[in-house]
């Protein structure tokens, strides 16, 4: 049958159920959205009539609430049209989500986010707001209870149905924040009695229900991650409005996320390659020994040339640093490091839009601070290893100025360390970008920040939390993920492995 047609005799099916004629419009979206209002109105009246007891039956003092009769043939008619417009929208697979970088985050190995129509979800079970009658929730505080459906006509195998409470005036008490969490347990307590292995999640009691989105947000991760999974295998947060979106993407990056990617700087790989010093010098790490009194500087100069190899050249790009690309890539992103490994270069991040404030192992300075220059060092380390022996390189290969002056390494230490043209104009840029999303919708990713430089990325990222109005700070911290500034607005701390956050899926 033709598609016009199909709808035109769903459309005159219903119109004379309701004892209404209106005159059929030509298009197929009218058509349809004819039928959609049709629709609504025949399922409301007939749920309102059991709620009122019009078509009830006494059995066994029982009330039997009789659903409204309707033909097999329309359901037929109205199955090929709905069937037809999931067509129409498209269907997305996980894997399919997994491949959409640009709408999808994985921001953890089994929790995804998604921007879209969630019923275009090809999953075992989506979530859907409505009351233990189908339908939306109206009063607040509403005892609603969670249920779950077949999917029919949706890609999705299941739907589970939950409500939130409604915030009149948008700020929830203690006990509208459980009762939201609630609602997630609920609904992953249905998903793991029925064995499901995927469910999508929309953004429960936000909207017309005016739960803050912020708070929201922070509810159902929270949640979710401490939730006990057993059947489920794969959790999506749908977000539906460009608003749910951040506009700006500021990461702030310490020691922490290098680590995290696989350069330790005191774990095996260390102890492996610096076996020869460890055995001679009892150094214990790649951070000591920077500051390790050697005797000479051919001693000196053979450990750097290790340490600079070690640290910047071994490994190239990792692949964490990549995976975090992906996440930010199209996006108006900046990038402020205290680390000194050049990852982010190497990963592909935009040299423009990286602040890297405490220098770069790739580098040398003049030793005194003067001129502020900098040489690059990899041809030097790709002829000092190979000559190292006894823990010492030739005297003829320690390094100098293109002038002939001592050098030294382009990490900061003390009021030598050289701020080139490139630094001040990357300090200029973080400065530009951060002035810029002040006022817009700004998310701060903050990787592995701890204590021993907290006014460059740990306090100002606070600070913008705290200050600016529509700004979301998520830390990634195993040690300390909690704020020491009062007023931070919108917090997300993860305290797991990043590996296993920013997954590669």
């Amino acid at each position: 049958m033709d598609r016009l047609e199909n709808l035109k005799n769903i459309i005159i099916y219903l119109m004379a159920d309701e004892h209404v004629s209106h005159r059929i419009p030509s298009s197929l979206e009218e058509r349809q959205r004819m039928m959609r209002a049709l629709m609504n109105v025949w399922i409301s009246e007939s749920i309102q009539a059991c709620l009122e007891g019009r078509v009830a039956t006494n059995e066994d003092e029982v009330n039997v609430w009789e659903p409204r009769p309707i033909s097999e043939d329309f359901l037929m008619k109205q199955d090929v049209e709905l069937q037809m417009q999931c067509e129409d929208k498209g269907v997305v697979s996980l894997k399919d989500m997994a491949a959409a970088n640009s709408s999808l985050f994985t921001f953890h190995s089994s929790l995804l986010l998604w921007q879209g129509d969630i019923t275009r979800l090809k999953v075992e079970a989506i979530v859907n707001a409505a009351n233990a009658q189908a339908l939306g929730c109206w009063a607040p505080l509403h005892n609603c209870i969670d249920f779950i459906t077949q999917g029919y006509n949706l890609p999705a195998r299941h739907v589970i149905h939950t409500v939130g409470p409604i915030i009149p005036d948008g700020v929830p008490t203690k006990e509208q924040e459980e009762q939201l969490a609630q609602c997630y347990r609920s609904c992953l307590d249905l998903a793991e009695q029925n064995g499901l292995e995927s469910i999508a999640f929309c953004c429960i009691s936000t909207g017309v229900f005016h739960f803050p989105n912020e708070l929201a947000a922070r509810i159902a991760i929270e949640t979710v991650k401490s939730y006990p999974r057993h059947a489920l295998k794969t959790i999506v947060f749908n977000v539906f409005l460009d608003k749910d979106r951040a506009d700006y993407v500021l990461i702030g990056a310490g020691a922490g996320l290098t680590t995290a990617a696989g350069i330790d700087y005191a774990g095996e790989d260390f102890r492996r390659e610096f076996r020869e010093w460890i055995d001679r010098y009892g150094i214990t790490d790649l951070y000591s020994a920077g500051f390790y009194p050697f005797e000479t500087d051919e001693e000196r100069w053979a450990m750097w040339a290790k340490h600079i190899w070690f640290s910047r050249y071994r490994t190239g790009a990792l692949p964490l640093y990549k995976r975090l690309l992906k996440i930010v890539d199209g996006k108006d992103y900046f990038v402020i490091t205290t680390n000194v490994d050049g990852q982010f270069e190497m990963a592909g991040f935009d040299a423009d839009r990286i602040f890297a404030t405490q220098g770069d192992y790739c580098y040398f300075q003049p030793a005194s601070g003067a001129p502020k220059e900098l040489y690059h060092n990899q041809k030097w380390v790709e002829r000092a290893l190979p000559a190292i022996h006894n823990c010492r390189i030739p005297t003829e290969l320690i390094p100098h100025t293109p002038d002939g002056q001592p050098v030294s390494m382009n990490l900061r230490c003390d009021d030598t360390f050289v701020e080139d043209e490139h630094w001040h104009r990357q300090a200029q840029r973080y400065s530009d970008f951060v002035r810029t999303a002040s006022d817009k919708r700004l998310l701060l990713l903050e990787f592995g920040v701890g204590f021993n430089t907290p006014v460059i990325i740990r306090f100002p990222f606070e600070q913008m939390a705290t200050q600016f109005p529509d700004v979301t700070l998520v830390r990634f911290n195993r040690d300390y993920p909690q704020p020491s500034l009062q007023g931070v607005k919108s917090f997300l701390a993860f305290t797991e492995d990043i590996n296993r956050i920013i997954s590669s899926r």
